[in-house]
């Protein structure tokens, strides 16, 4: 009797769930929960912290909520981990063509990240990885020749179709 491989193998070891809930999802009030979540924590730990959203309209993107949500605040953590007193921020900006969303997430010091704190990361940055690749985004990690690290990635914009704008509850086929 043969075995089905497990959704861990097909997934090279990750575990990511079946099936993500693809939907639009507003870049604000997601930051803003972010944020509200773990206020306590930064404000007690950090001056210089700060969250932005630079666009003239609101921001949504393609995503799956929880599982973006998880990538930020895990990004988040590993940030706080090695800022050693620098500035944290959360950015996120359309895309000069207004087809993706940037997301950055960044901690500032004056000093180089320790390559070994780098190489700790590389397990965990691979996931975080597969995870924005299965919601159709590419990532990146950069480390400023100032010191610091950031981890840079874009999503698709929603783009609502004509039901949603209107608001009507059903979709007319044509």
């Amino acid at each position: 009797m043969s075995r089905s491989p497990s959704l861990e193998s097909l997934h090279g070891g990750y575990n990511v769930s079946p099936k993500l809930y693809i939907e639009g999802v507003s870049v604000e009030e997601m930051l803003t929960d972010l944020f509200e979540q773990r206020k306590e924590e930064i404000l007690c730990s950090f001056g210089n912290f700060s969250v932005e959203v630079i666009a003239w309209d609101p921001l949504i993107v393609a995503a799956d909520r929880h599982c973006l949500f998880g990538i930020l605040d895990d990004l988040l953590s590993k940030m706080i981990a090695v800022s050693e007193g620098g500035e944290i921020y959360l950015r996120a900006y359309p895309s000069h063509d207004d087809l993706c969303v940037s997301f950055e997430v960044a901690c500032e010091t004056d000093g180089l990240i320790e390559v070994d704190v780098l190489e700790s990361w590389e397990q965990y940055l691979d996931r975080i990885s597969h995870r924005i690749r299965c919601m159709g985004g590419e990532f990146m990690l950069v480390c400023p020749p100032r010191g610091g690290v950031k981890v840079c990635f874009w999503l698709t914009q929603w783009v609502a179709c004509e039901a949603e704008q209107t608001g009507a509850s059903s979709l007319r086929v044509a």
